[in-house]
């Protein structure tokens, strides 16, 4: 995955949960490839009994290292450590899900009533009721096994509830994904004979299940932080037209970039003709990855925004400037006449 690639738009978060989702498809075909042409071939594969359980295994494995895959390449992480990461993390989802998905088998069978035992026993049942715990320890151990290498990493104790809360969600609609899909599958409804949108079938419904435990993974465990896009303004409209300014310091912390038609001194000089004050609006950071726009001029300064507007002229009667947080492509209108437009940008870290 390549940051540039990724606008900061709301379409980046399903960024990742594509590519965790495509993780899990992989390893739910490479599952299936194994089974039907690798066994002929050397003769030896996992027990019919154990294939649910070395799936979900590899399904967790796949989406842990491929979250981790996704992170470090974000980031532009070294290899020496990026390739590492991604495998302990698989390497432990994989086994810690195949371990767990034994002991639970052998206790639903064990607590499970005498008239029921032969179908929570029976390894050809596809029914959520008997499988939801492996399916939710899988989702634990997809979301628990990069948690602790990111915790590893970067050396800080992170707040896990989204990796251990989504992890388990996200398995456990997947889960149910299967089993529904499996048994009912999708129909229109009020149609005689049955149109369907989704027929049932209990191959396939495995492979919608895992992507559908990927994709939700993707979007519930770990997004595409703020921390790597940094923020711009330019000039949208009049002088100057596609100028552009970092508001950020490349060494962090925050900062404040002026706009006006003062001859010295500023970050951005616009002519005064374009309706631009001597020192009209700065922009200004936390050095949090928030942003906001100061008025300093008693010039018109309106902020449009999706059904809002903020008027930002500087009123003598306030002990401070008027403000308003920034979000991207807001844009800012200067001068009576809005003859000049500013919009502000979040861009990937590495066009500064």
């Amino acid at each position: 995955m390549n940051i540039v690639l990724v606008p900061y738009t709301w379409t980046r978060h399903l960024a990742v949960a594509l590519f965790t989702g495509s993780a899990a498809l992989v390893a739910w075909w490479l599952m299936l490839f194994g089974t039907v042409q690798v066994r002929p071939l050397i003769g030896i594969w996992f027990t019919h009994g154990s294939e649910g359980g070395f799936l979900l295994a590899f399904a967790a494995g796949a989406i842990a290292a491929a979250s981790l895959a996704a992170e470090s390449s974000l980031r532009r992480m070294e290899l020496l450590y990026a390739v590492p990461a991604t495998l302990a993390a698989g390497f432990f989802a994989f086994l810690f899900t195949l371990i767990t998905y034994a002991i639970l088998t052998a206790v639903v069978g064990l607590i499970t009533p005498a008239a029921l035992e032969d179908l929570a026993t029976d390894t050809s049942f596809a029914s959520f009721r008997f499988k939801f715990l492996q399916w939710g320890f899988a989702g634990a151990a997809s979301g628990i096994a990069p948690f602790f290498v990111r915790v590893a990493l970067w050396r800080k104790w992170l707040i896990g509830w989204d990796h251990w809360g989504g992890g388990i969600a996200s398995a456990a609609i997947g889960g149910a994904v299967w089993h529904a899909l499996a048994y009912y599958g999708v129909r229109v409804p009020g149609t005689e004979p049955a149109v369907w949108l989704v027929y049932p079938d209990m191959y396939l419904a495995s492979a919608y299940g895992l992507f559908t435990w990927g994709f939700l993974h993707g979007l519930l465990v770990w997004g595409i932080p703020d921390e790597l896009y940094a923020g711009w303004f330019r000039v949208l409209r009049g002088p100057r037209p596609g100028h552009r300014v970092p508001i950020d310091h490349l060494a962090g912390g925050p900062a404040e970039r002026f706009v006006g038609h003062f001859p010295r001194g500023l970050d951005m000089n616009i002519a005064a003709e374009a309706g631009v004050a001597e020192l009209h609006v700065s922009f200004v950071t936390d050095g949090r990855y928030r942003y906001a726009v100061r008025g300093l001029s008693q010039q018109p300064t309106l902020v449009h925004r999706f059904l809002e507007r903020v008027d930002l002229r500087y009123d003598a009667r306030r002990p401070a400037p008027m403000e308003t947080e920034l979000s991207s492509e807001d844009r800012i209108y200067l001068g009576d006449k809005q003859q000049t437009v500013i919009e502000f940008l979040l861009l990937p870290k590495e066009e500064s």
